[in-house]
């Protein structure tokens, strides 16, 4: 089965077309990224 590649938002007069693709490989990224992050601002808080 093939998952939706794209996504259409209708807020009033504007519409928004999402790329799903890209939004799943920044969550991979921030995912991925977050425990460095982390102990980064853990440690500027001391």
């Amino acid at each position: 089965m093939e998952s939706k590649k794209e996504k259409l938002i209708i807020e009033g007069n504007a519409v928004y077309e999402l790329d799903l693709e890209c939004l799943r490989e920044k969550e991979k990224k921030k995912s991925a990224d977050s425990p460095r992050r982390d102990s980064k601002k853990s440690g500027q808080r001391s």
